[in-house]
């Protein structure tokens, strides 16, 4: 449930800032130009984007829908260059835009949309610029004319395309490691709090409970102790294995650091929760793990805690559930404590 576009979209407001400026100057240049020029129309349209673009400056950073207003930045700006390439009297190097857009497109909707966007804007431009600058009669200059931009334009838009895409799995791939513990290969802390806002959003919608478990490993100093550190991750891995495969599709788990873990488990009350991780407990106690000619049977101590009734926040809910796991210690252990 983590959100990559969380941090794409991070990209594109810094990418958005530096464009946003490089619009307004240029925008206000082309128009004190087309006025001199006499091209009134197209000075104005041209001062107005540039006003339009000075708005998006100042909300950009702090806006929650950055795609809309990408949007609503590059839709002008499509139609003014489109406009600017089909007047008769604007500059014939008018051409290069068609070049250096997909890489803006590419650069503010990613690889996906900017590619059905670039595809639409090269083709149609193409078609402007040789109705413009090629008329009547085709010559070999004519058609060298139109191969220079149709293979520039398409060579441009595929580097930009696979730069954009590959950018996207690196990013992606670091996101996730970064949200990755690499023992276990359970979800840390990082993720689970960027998971826990999502469901904890869903849970307000729909006016229904998280329950929230904090587990720890009973005895656990004492497999190092005996095995060796090299056991002890054995056994890291084979509760994080249980835990992964005995809880629900829709929980979050999560290894925060040690032996603890935690468990998120939307739709679900404190008694709920307990249910849930009391079966887990059994599953631990029927799931022995083998350590040479012997096995080691695992348990848990785990304390519940429910959303909207002992915290709003996850760090909240976290340190009642920590609380309840170590009642649960003191009461023998092998055991989930959901009150206290």
């Amino acid at each position: 449930m983590n959100h990559p576009l969380n941090h794409s979209h991070r990209h594109r407001r810094d990418i958005m800032k530096v464009l946003l400026w490089i619009t307004m100057i240029a925008a206000t240049v082309y128009g004190v130009i087309n006025f001199t020029r006499g091209v009134w129309v197209l000075g104005s349209l041209e001062f107005a984007y540039a006003a339009f673009s000075f708005v998006i400056y100042r909300i950009i950073d702090s806006t929650p829908r950055v795609q809309r207003w990408i949007l609503a930045y590059l839709v002008p700006l499509l139609l003014l260059i489109t406009y600017a390439l089909y007047l008769p009297n604007t500059s014939d190097t008018m051409f290069s835009w068609i070049l250096i857009t997909p890489v803006i497109l590419y650069l503010l909707l990613g690889s996906r949309v900017g590619k059905w966007f670039s595809i639409a804007f090269v083709t149609i431009n193409i078609i402007v610029y040789q109705l413009r600058f090629f008329t009547g009669d085709y010559t070999s200059l004519h058609n060298a004319g139109i191969y220079n931009v149709l293979i520039s334009s398409i060579t441009i838009t595929v580097f930009a395309h696979l730069y954009e895409r590959n950018r996207e799995k690196t990013e992606a791939r670091l996101i996730e490691l970064a949200g990755t513990d690499p023992l276990t290969g359970l979800p840390n802390r990082m993720k689970l709090t960027d998971d826990f806002d999502y469901v904890r959003a869903q849970a307000d919608r729909r006016d229904s409970p998280v329950a929230v478990a904090m587990i720890d490993l009973d005895h656990f100093k004492g497999i190092n102790d005996r095995y060796g550190h090299g056991v002890g991750d054995r056994a890291l891995v084979h509760a994080a294995e249980i835990i992964r495969n005995g809880t629900r599709e829709v929980d979050l788990n999560a290894r925060l650091g040690g032996e603890e873990f935690t468990l998120v488990m939307p739709n679900a009350s404190a008694g709920e929760g307990k249910e849930i991780v009391d079966r887990l407990r059994q599953t631990f106690l029927d799931t022995p793990m083998p350590v040479g000619n012997n096995t080691v049977t695992l348990t848990f101590s785990a304390g519940i805690s429910e959303y909207n009734v002992d915290g709003v926040d996850l760090e909240t809910l976290i340190m009642v559930a920590d609380r309840r796991l170590y009642i649960a210690k003191n009461s023998g252990r092998n055991r989930v404590e959901d009150h206290g």
